[in-house]
């Protein structure tokens, strides 16, 4: 899914209104002009991307319906296994490494999936910031989790610093788990959307690419600098 982003313009942007500019043939447009530079000032840019998260999200499933009904299947059983560990990963980054409450917690949730509707992620929101342990949930879905597990016990570290190597562990398994998911279908039938979506997936999104942008843009990097990040 992609669209006329003016990718010069907007990382030469040098004010909001030259980002808004940049992507004013996109839908990405009625997103981000909801934003003025006094909001981003103040509460940065997460509210921005986890917006644009859900736009992306939300979209492209949407246009799995165009799609022939074998295709579609494909399409959506992929973009739903992406979905569940994109939500594991909220869980750990925010519900528990970061103590967000439950509402803030919720709305980050991308509302598909098993994850999403899992009796075990309501009782996980339910439990206070301090009782929460990502791990049950993590091992109903990937049980070999506990091998790679980093047990604060066994490090001589402070308890933050065990806290996050604890997090970095976590999320880097999720990260392994799901590359490993697209690389296998990577060898599946050829002629359905399943090839084209594990090599999509393995890549980076449009989305991402523009709140890699605004990042830089936010913390002042000079524009060859992005460039040499984007790649």
């Amino acid at each position: 899914m992609l669209h006329q982003v003016d990718w010069t313009a907007l990382i030469n942007a040098t004010a909001w209104d030259g980002v808004l500019s940049a992507v004013k043939q996109t839908p990405y447009w009625d997103l981000l002009k909801a934003f003025t530079v006094q909001n981003l000032e103040q509460d940065g840019l997460f509210t921005l991307e986890c917006r644009l998260d859900r736009f992306w999200y939300d979209s492209v499933m949407q246009s799995t319906k165009a799609l022939s009904k074998q295709d579609r299947e494909v399409a959506t059983s992929i973009l739903l296994l992406e979905i569940d560990v994109r939500n594991l990963t909220i869980l750990v980054r925010h519900g528990w490494y970061h103590h967000m409450e439950a509402e803030k917690l919720a709305v980050l949730l991308l509302p598909y999936g098993s994850v999403y509707a899992s009796p075990d992620t309501q009782k996980y929101l339910a439990q206070s910031t301090e009782q929460r342990s990502p791990l049950p949930i993590i091992n109903r879905y990937f049980p070999s989790l506990e091998q790679v597990q980093v047990e604060q016990t066994h490090l001589n570290v402070h308890p933050d610093e065990a806290s996050v190597l604890e997090n970095l562990k976590i999320e880097g398994f999720l990260a392994a788990r799901r590359q490993s998911m697209y690389q296998k279908l990577l060898a599946t039938d050829p002629f359905t959307i399943g090839l084209s979506l594990a090599y999509f997936f393995l890549c980076k999104e449009e989305s991402t690419m523009i709140k890699a942008i605004l990042n830089g843009k936010y913390y002042g990097y000079e524009e060859e600098y992005i460039r040499g990040v984007l790649g």
